[in-house]
């Protein structure tokens, strides 16, 4: 008996192998998928445009803030909230590693900017909003310097004006 299920076993598997010989579906090769090798993004071909794409951001939200700070206080959630909306898009931002000093900098600014906008509009003291706007200067200050050397310039401090 086990036998003779054993056969009808070997058989069918047998016929099987043979039949799927006899297809007529062409089985065409296709190419592999070739490896590319992904690109530099701190190569000095690249970095150009990578820079490009986090100080286009920045510029966005300097002219939006621009405007913000000539609104009027109780007209301040519009501004700040298109602030917020930029500084989501540089937080999203793909950054290549040699450039993340420069969008951390970028980013620590922004959140000066729209957490002073904040706090003047809910009515803060004036020496804490002036502390706010001077620690953005600073921020934005540190961002242009990083910017220039990433750009390969020297940076020169300003002398001041002798009395």
């Amino acid at each position: 008996m086990k036998t003779k299920i054993f056969l009808r076993h070997l058989i069918f598997l047998l016929s099987l192998i043979l039949l799927s010989g006899c297809s007529q579906d062409l089985v065409i090769p296709t190419k592999a998928s070739v490896a590319t090798a992904t690109p530099d993004l701190c190569a000095s071909e690249n970095l150009p445009a990578e820079i490009e794409k986090i100080n286009g951001i920045m510029q966005e939200f300097d002219n939006a803030a621009v405007v913000a700070a000539s609104a009027p206080r109780e007209k301040l959630t519009a501004p700040i909230a298109e602030l917020q909306r930029i500084r989501r898009n540089a937080e999203d931002l793909s950054t290549p590693a040699c450039l993340m000093p420069l969008k951390e900098t970028q980013l620590a600014h922004m959140n000066v900017v729209i957490e002073t906008m904040m706090a003047f509009m809910d009515g803060a003291e004036q020496n804490s909003v002036n502390q706010g706007i001077a620690l953005a200067r600073q921020l934005h200050n540190r961002y242009l310097v990083e910017l220039a050397k990433i750009a390969g310039m020297t940076v020169a401090p300003l002398s001041s004006p002798t009395p």
